[in-house]
């Protein structure tokens, strides 16, 4: 009996993640109809191809674990599944939690993403801010940082980090533009 109650969850088990991995993979296309002179054509785009230009200004080697799966979700999430969307021509804001911080983005009419205002918290920092603020400030040991972010279409992406350091009974803030 208790060999099949294992059987049973572990069957279950495989059920639920190939499920899970199937729907994971599965990328929704946006068809946008566009019009010249003389016919119609229909194009076919997935949801990371619109937003494309969002990952590519603000991933880089260096940029830092929560914020690159954030910045993954923000990308693939289908606003076109909002209730409302389609109905007017306005832009759609949207706010992102995660146990570190959030997001606010904001998509125009059509899903593309054009602003983002990304904070988190108490996150790993990159290698090379970490050695920035360690050479700077031997001896102080790092208690707690932010990292904030602001993504504009058609603008340079702000990144910076503030780090609370500690000797002590002393506390000092150090600011890192990336």
């Amino acid at each position: 009996m208790k060999n099949m109650r294992i059987l049973n969850k572990l069957i279950f088990g495989m059920f639920f993640f190939s499920a899970v991995f199937s729907f994971a993979n599965n990328k929704p296309s946006i068809n946008v109809k566009e019009q010249d002179s003389t016919s119609q054509t229909q194009r076919t785009d997935s949801i990371f191809e619109w937003n494309k230009e969002y990952v590519m200004a603000v991933h880089q080697k260096s940029t830092q674990r929560e914020s690159k799966f954030l910045s993954g979700i923000i990308s693939e999430w289908d606003i076109r599944k909002v209730a409302d969307f389609g109905t007017k021509e306005d832009d759609y804001t949207v706010v992102f939690i995660t146990t570190k911080g959030q997001a606010e983005v904001i998509y125009d009419y059509e899903g593309r993403i054009i602003n983002v205002k990304k904070h988190l918290k108490n996150i790993i920092l990159p290698v090379d801010v970490y050695r920035t603020v360690s050479k700077k400030f031997k001896g102080w040991a790092i208690v707690q940082n932010k990292y904030k972010l602001s993504f504009k279409s058609g603008a340079e992406v702000l990144k910076s980090y503030v780090v609370t350091l500690e000797k002590g009974n002393r506390k000092k803030t150090f600011h890192v533009k990336v």
